[in-house]
């Protein structure tokens, strides 16, 4: 959408960037999708040239995309429509500390935790607590419960199901369900052909 191909396009396309911090190039013509005119590159797609958002210290960033300013990640800036950058005075919570991780500022989670399950009814938590939880039922092991900077969304859940009526123990199987980026991945224990 709004692009088209051209057999001999400029090497280095119009972007969002560019029209905002203009940078030399030296790239030779290739054969490329090109954006129509009125139209720039704004990460991989080509937009209209009001819907380009803002070029701050260096980095560019789409309309409603969060950074951080400041060595303690004292301000949160949040990209406008209008390509100006609206920032309001902020801090890390506790158990965060402000560092850049891709070239990207923001407050990010101290050390690590781990959560685990045993058996087919016992949690051990991230902070540490056991449980023991009836089976038969879809639990969540992990999620994000809040929006962190640099952290996708993600969701774990683990499934109980009782085995056939010809299992003699009525054992239970166990599946577990991984939601990230918009992909849903489900796995069962000594299926290893089986991924859905």
């Amino acid at each position: 959408s709004g692009s088209h191909y051209q057999l001999f396009g400029e090497g280095c396309p119009v972007t969002c960037y560019d029209l905002l911090a203009p940078r030399g190039c030296q790239s030779l013509y290739r054969e490329t999708c090109q954006c129509d005119d009125g139209y720039a590159l704004s990460g991989e797609e080509c937009v209209p040239l009001s819907e380009c958002g803002c070029a701050s210290g260096g980095m560019y960033y789409r309309p409603g995309e969060v950074t951080y300013r400041g060595q303690s990640c004292q301000e949160q800036c949040t990209c406008q429509p209008d390509g100006s950058m609206e920032c309001v005075p902020s801090s890390c919570r506790e158990g965060e500390v402000c560092r850049r991780s891709g070239g990207v500022l923001a407050c990010r989670p101290v050390g690590t935790a781990s959560c685990q399950t045993t058996g087919h009814q016992h949690y051990r938590t991230f902070d540490g607590r056991s449980y023991s939880l009836t089976a038969g039922c879809a639990s969540v092991l992990a999620k994000v419960a809040t929006a962190t900077a640099g952290l996708p969304h993600f969701t774990v859940m683990v499934g109980d199901a009782r085995a056939g009526s010809g299992d003699l123990h009525g054992a239970l199987s166990r599946s577990v369900t991984v939601e990230v980026g918009g992909h849903q991945v489900t796995m069962w224990p000594g299926v290893t052909s089986k991924v859905q």
